[in-house]
């Protein structure tokens, strides 16, 4: 069996065994997209660590100022967040068979371990945009007609523009920068086409654990579910699109059938439902989210943290300090800022130096990337006990 074969084996058998039934799409009416990463470790063996499902995000005028709703539900990114709060757990057990070691007064991945990322479906955006064949209308005709996988991802104001004609003529803005597809009020999160080439330039590791580590944590190889004519437009959005202004780290990437229970058919509607699952303390923690915050709230827990799921801003954020105060030793740039007790989320993520020059080379590369605004990311960091 190949590598990609496994790690997709591996995917899969996580998603129909370890995952439950709640939260999952309805049978013959839903679909949702899964995605996981999955640890190689030093003998090769493999497990998933985290995961995660969806394909919903808020829309604009939903932005939370305070950090407690998870605006972006799409599988790559709740599998991310969950992968975040696994490198956490690590962090926390550090002497205690973590994956991690000291490196320079910080963190590391040890030596030998490795990391995939699996995806049931094409990325969101510009990786979504594949040629495909299909027969002409006349029957007596034997000459094909080119068309395209569409995506409902837009193009960012301002920028290129889709033709919208007919077949090749629909997509016309290839390798263009968007926004998530969805009806109603306009996301502002980016497609997740884009969002894979940001991640595997910084890090999949977040702004908040740069913090601690030495370095980036990547991917060592991405697998997709679906139709060998996705493969030129994965590699091209995630690879190749943005050449010589933006080098890619390198990585393997895998289009293996697509044998995914939940897939995405005609006929079928998006689970409204996220399931989150990431490994702390060894065992597998699930939560499942609805339009940003935890299945199953009642309006009386509403901006309380019985609303908020374990990945989202305000919860991580706070999760985060409370495992670095906890370290016998953290790095002297973090202990100066967690003394001040009004710390704010935009304040963590400032602290790396290496971070926050990979992002000033990445932003500065690529000119037309959006300058999201700070303004969201400036709540303070509260203590439970005072909410």
């Amino acid at each position: 069996m190949g590598e990609m074969a496994e790690v997709k084996n591996d995917a899969v058998e996580f998603f129909e065994k370890k995952l439950g039934k709640n939260g999952k799409p309805r049978k013959g009416q839903e679909w949702t997209v899964f995605c996981a990463i999955i640890l190689e470790a030093v003998n090769g063996s493999k497990r998933v660590v985290a995961a995660g499902t969806g394909s919903k995000c808020l829309g604009s005028t939903e932005i939370s100022m305070n950090g407690e709703l998870l605006h972006d539900s799409h599988a790559e990114v709740t599998c991310k967040r969950a992968f975040h709060r696994f490198i956490l757990d690590q962090v926390r057990n550090i002497t205690e068979g973590s994956i991690l070691e000291e490196h320079r007064d910080l963190l590391a991945v040890k030596p030998g371990f490795k990391f995939h990322f699996f995806s049931s479906h094409p990325p969101c955006g510009d990786g979504s945009i594949a040629v495909k064949d299909q027969a002409n209308s006349e029957p007596d005709s034997k000459r094909l007609k080119l068309d395209v996988h569409r995506t409902g991802a837009k193009c960012l104001k301002g920028d290129a523009e889709d033709g919208l004609g007919l077949g090749l003529n629909y997509h016309t803005a290839l390798g263009a920068i968007r926004t998530k597809p969805g009806r109603g009020d306009p996301t502002s999160s980016l497609s997740c086409s884009d969002k894979l080439v940001k991640w595997n330039f910084l890090g999949w590791q977040g702004s908040l654990l740069a913090a601690i580590l030495s370095g980036p944590i990547r991917m060592t190889s991405l697998t997709f579910c679906a139709d060998p004519c996705f493969e030129p437009s994965i590699r091209r959005a995630l690879q190749t699109r943005f050449g010589a202004e933006l080098p890619q780290p390198d990585l393997c990437i895998q289009i293996v059938p697509s044998e995914f229970p939940c897939q995405k058919e005609d006929g079928l509607v998006p689970s409204p439902c996220s399931i989150i699952a990431c490994v702390i303390k060894r065992e597998v923690q699930i939560e499942i989210s609805v339009d940003g915050r935890k299945q199953g709230c009642i309006k009386k827990y509403l901006h309380t943290s019985r609303a908020r799921n374990k990945i989202c801003r305000l919860s991580y954020s706070q999760e985060f300090v409370e495992v670095i105060r906890g370290l016998r030793k953290p790095p002297q740039d973090i202990q100066e800022v967690l003394h001040n007790k009004e710390i704010t989320y935009q304040e963590l993520k400032a602290i790396s130096k290496w971070h926050t020059r990979l992002k000033g080379e990445f932003m500065n590369n690529l000119l037309n990337w959006p300058r999201g605004s700070c303004v969201k990311n400036e709540f303070k960091i509260l203590s439970e006990s005072s909410l």
